[in-house]
């Protein structure tokens, strides 16, 4: 995740999605917001719907594998989109008592990553799909 290539990329991807359930579970969102753009829509999404979910003393357990990534350099030591597989288990909705509020069934997906390097990595936006389409 150092280096500003392909599998730089790849790694920095994988890292900004592993943070999901991270932030979701605990809503510290230092480390997301770091890497984030503030232009990427994606990250925005995700920051404000956890913050409106601590904010009610919820979390959400969202167990997330990383299956595959690969990086692509699109300008060199610049420019680089990258794509991760990955798989979401069963999520669940916890309130402040532990009570289970809803559920997901979870997935597999594939996220898509347009990424600038300028020093370090960042995340410019995030695509999200379901790996069946």
């Amino acid at each position: 995740m150092a280096t500003p290539d392909a599998d730089g990329a790849a790694a920095a991807a994988a890292y900004f999605i592993a943070l999901y359930p991270y932030v979701y579970a605990t809503g510290d969102l230092t480390e997301w917001r770091a890497l984030a753009d503030p232009a990427c829509e994606f990250c925005n999404s995700v920051a404000g719907e956890v913050e409106v979910l601590h904010s009610r003393g919820h979390r959400v357990d969202t167990p997330l594998t990383v299956v595959s990534s690969k990086g692509l350099e699109l300008d060199p030591d610049r420019w680089f989109s990258a794509e991760v597989a990955v798989v979401l288990a069963e999520s669940r909705e916890v309130d402040a008592n532990g009570t289970t509020v809803s559920t997901d069934a979870g997935g597999s997906y594939r996220t898509t990553f347009a990424l600038t390097w300028a020093d370090g990595w960042r995340i410019d936006a995030v695509g999200l799909q379901p790996n069946d389409q």
